[in-house]
């Protein structure tokens, strides 16, 4: 199936990488609305957690970076956890391969 979106759909709003991060309480799903997973990410800054939640406002596009290869997706939700993690759920629209396909097309 070809990649749907335009190059910039693909342009991240917040990029986060899983090297600085401890992930726990991971799931993934699929349905009709496509690719949804939810995790649970820290430690995280005051700054990180108020540029997720303003990504997930104006409905974004956050890269995560998972062993170098890049994760497109829309943040669907955002919530504090404690002082230092944050849960988010989010829809998968795109990894590496997709954004290059799209760009050339």
């Amino acid at each position: 199936m070809q990649a749907s979106h335009p190059a910039s759909y693909f342009t991240p709003q917040l990029e986060l990488s899983l090297d600085d991060h401890k992930i726990d309480d991971g799931w993934i799903g699929g349905g009709r609305e496509g690719t949804t997973f939810a995790f649970t990410l820290g430690p995280v800054s005051e700054a990180t957690v108020a540029a997720l939640s303003d990504v997930a406002q104006k409905r974004g596009t956050i890269c995560l970076y998972c062993c170098h290869q890049p994760l497109f997706f829309d943040p669907v939700a955002v919530k504090r956890k404690d002082l230092q993690r944050v849960r988010i759920v989010g829809r998968i629209v795109g990894g590496a391969s997709d954004a290059l396909r799209t760009m050339i097309l």
